[in-house]
Formats: C-alpha cells, structure tokens, sequence
C-alpha cells in the first residue's frame, strides 16, 4: 500500500469516527431529554457536554504520551531518539485504544432496552405540562395526556415540516446556531492545528507539543 493508499484509509477512519460520534450530540441529547425529568435534565445535560469538551484535551495528553514511544514498540535504531526529526511515534496506539473502548461501550449501549421504565411516566407529564403551558395553565389538568405511538414515517414528516419552518424563521434562534457553528470552526481548527505550531514555532517534539 503507498502513501495514497494509507490516506486513504486514514481518511476513511476519520469520517467513519465522525459519523460514530456525531449521534451522541443529537441522539444521546434525545435520549437524555426523554428518560430524565425537566428539573433533572439540564445535569445531564452539562455532564454530557463537559466530558465532550474535556476527552479532546484528554486526547492530546495521551497522544503526546503514545508519541514519546517508538512507532513499533520496540527499541528504536541506535542514535534515533525522540529529538531527531526522523523519529516517529507510535500515532497508532490512539487509535487502537479507542478502538478497543468503543467496541466496550458500544456493547454495553447494545444492551440498553428500547425504552427505560419510567420513560413513558416522564413523557406523559412532559405532555402534561406542554398542555398546561399551551392553555396558559398553572395547576395540573384533569384530562390525562397520551403519547401518540406507532405514528407512520409520513406523519411524522408532517409534523416535523411545520415545526422545521417555524424554527428556521426564529431570529434569535438562527442567530444562535450561526454563532455556534462559527465558535466550533475556530476552535476545532485551533485545536487541529495548535500542535504543531507549538512543535515548529518553539522547537519542540512532537509529544511535547501534543502535550
């Protein structure tokens, strides 16, 4: 395999790794929204999230760490230490072990039931409360609330439409997700790219700048 090849399947395993990652900012968020009680969410919620922005700073460190170790394992060629510039690291190892934590965690997920036991008390009063908000109400109301079930693709569609519309003509609310996108950019290429100014501006190894 020559070096096209390998950035191929580099490419591959990263948008592979995106698509892995992205569901758990949008179906992880559902899943805490619908099995949580509103005054309990928003914990969750800030959990969830601090540990997002936590893992890539714990990322770093470890890559750093994978990197000071030769790229077999093994001993490196005499004279080839971690301040040659011909010295590679073992980038690998990130990969693996996270590879290996994810088939872990991706197994206990599985075993996860389709809905949790007090899931459908927590909607219902939920709806309870979207009804009483809705109506301009403060105390509980005396008509019990349903969870409509087994709804067809279409009907779901139809319903999304017309709330995907009024969402998208929400100022603050666009504003707010541009905004969020922008912030994302900056960082994410911040975080890309940081490393190895650090390595080229101050002379540094590549671990010590992961670092």
């Amino acid at each position: 395999m020559g070096n096209s090849g390998a950035y191929a399947l580099l490419t591959i395993g990263s948008i592979l790794i995106g698509l892995g990652a992205s569901p758990v900012y949008t179906a992880g968020t559902t899943f805490c929204d619908e099995i949580f009680p509103p005054n309990q969410v928003s914990i969750y919620f800030g959990i969830s999230y601090g540990i997002g922005a936590a893992a890539p700073a714990v990322g770093f460190i470890l890559g750093g760490v994978f990197l000071s170790f030769y790229k077999s394992l093994g001993e490196p060629p005499e004279g080839l230490t971690v301040d040659n510039a011909n010295w590679v690291g073992a980038w690998w190892l990130g990969f693996l072990v996270c590879a290996v934590l994810g088939y872990v965690f991706g197994f206990l997920l599985l075993m996860f039931p389709a809905q949790l036991p007090e899931c459908e008390e927590v909607k219902l009063k939920k709806l309870e409360l979207n009804i009483q908000v809705a109506n301009g109400e403060e105390g509980p109301t005396n008509e019990p609330a349903t969870v409509a079930e087994n709804q067809t693709f279409i009907a779901l569609l139809k319903d999304m439409l017309p709330l995907l519309k009024s969402i998208l003509m929400n100022p603050v609310f666009v504003l707010i997700v541009l905004g969020s996108i922008t912030d994302s950019m900056i960082i994410s290429a911040f975080a890309a790219w940081l490393p190895k100014m650090v390595e080229s501006q101050f002379g540094v190894t590549s671990s010590v700048a992961a670092i």
